[in-house]
């Protein structure tokens, strides 16, 4: 009865312990027996690293049910208190698994466990690849990481992803809850102390995540850019996280001459002006020809670096549909570029000598002393 076969990796502890689930016994003399392992056995030994990797890790426990000699009698049991040594062992390939892995958006980590060790210095981070189905995705982004160097025989590591890996996540909209969440990577992820390389995940059978914890934390304005020296003029925003340029409502900007909204002038962006449907952290925004000309010309707001603030509400969106974090005390503009163009004269529109009028048409506003 193979099933009363039990190996351990200790010789008197049976809490690493793998019974035999079968196999076909062979008798070469009348005092040996062989048993044929079967793959189940086989696979499970590999969930139970380091069990049978070594001499000192393999120690057979035997029940009295396992065999009998001709006349009936039951062999001798061998507890799993003082379980038998090996005299000799080959141990197979451990060829690890990855068998789970999570995913912490707002840390930048990515944590994958292994059904071994495996050496943490061969692992590339860059054969991983996220998806947004268990097979045939729409939707992928192949990590880059952030190249942190990791050593030891590890069977569970976290690795820091890089800013690109959590924005090219962000908006391919990836690893929202679990049901987005898959990874594939070819064979070769990492190797184990054998030299044996993990096993490929395919694109069509992707690993689901085991945990997933999204960022769910509103991108923050981290400075601003104003330029007036261009046609239109422009505003690029910077935030910490990236932004959906194509979720953008414009007239929810305001500039003012000052960060409070009593005592400041303040001038509202309005729809003529638009954004670029961007998918990163900058968002530019291109002012309108009638936005432009109003800031150029009279006014009080943002005539220099210090007459300069932002405020808005809710304006924007991630590509998870959370709003940026609202702004209501103006923030200074962190770069100011004056207009320095000298306006030209681009149609001699009409000269009527009857009612003795003569129209220029400028480039942008000119001033009249």
């Amino acid at each position: 009865n193979v099933t009363s076969l039990s190996l351990q990796s200790s010789s008197s502890s049976a809490t690493d312990r793998v019974s035999f689930t079968g196999g076909i016994v062979t008798r070469p003399s009348s005092t040996v027996l062989q048993v044929s392992l079967n793959s189940t056995f086989l696979s499970s030994l590999k969930q139970h690293y380091p069990l049978a990797t070594s001499i000192n890790t393999t120690f057979l426990a035997v029940d009295l049910a396992f065999a009998a000699d001709i006349a009936g009698n039951s062999i001798q049991s061998i507890a799993s208190t003082n379980a038998l040594a090996s005299s000799a062992l080959v141990p197979q390939p451990l060829q690890p698994a990855l068998q789970a892995f999570s995913i912490d958006t707002a840390a930048m980590t990515i944590t994958l466990n292994f059904s071994a060790p495996v050496n943490a210095s061969t692992l590339a981070l860059s054969l991983v690849t996220l998806q947004n189905t268990v097979s045939a995705p729409s939707a992928s982004v192949r990590l880059v990481g952030a190249g942190e160097a990791h050593t030891g025989l590890l069977q569970s590591i976290t690795l820091n992803l890089s800013r690109s890996d959590v924005d090219n996540i962000e908006v391919a909209g990836l690893c929202h809850s679990i049901a987005t969440c898959f990874l594939s990577t070819p064979a070769s992820l990492a190797l184990a102390s054998d030299s044996s390389a993990t096993t490929a995940i395919s694109s069509s059978a992707a690993l689901s995540a085991s945990f997933v914890l999204p960022d769910n934390i509103s991108a923050n304005l981290i400075g601003w850019a104003f330029n007036l020296n261009t046609s239109p003029a422009t505003l690029t925003l910077a935030f910490d996280k990236v932004v959906n340029g194509a979720s953008v409502n414009v007239s929810g900007i305001v500039l003012q001459s000052g960060p409070y909204t009593t005592n400041s002038s303040a001038f509202t962006i309005t729809a003529a002006s638009s954004a670029a449907a961007s998918q990163n952290r900058n968002l530019t925004i291109s002012l309108g020809a009638a936005d432009t000309a109003a800031l150029k010309y009279g006014g009080e707001v943002c005539t220099s670096s210090a007459t300069c603030y932002i405020t808005y509400t809710s304006f924007a969106q991630n590509f998870a549909l959370l709003s940026v974090a609202p702004v209501s005390t103006g923030i200074l503009v962190s770069q100011f570029t004056a207009d320095s163009q000298a306006p030209t004269l681009v149609s001699f529109t009409r000269l009527d000598l009857n009612r003795s009028q003569l129209v220029l048409q400028f480039s942008e506003p000119v001033l009249l002393n």
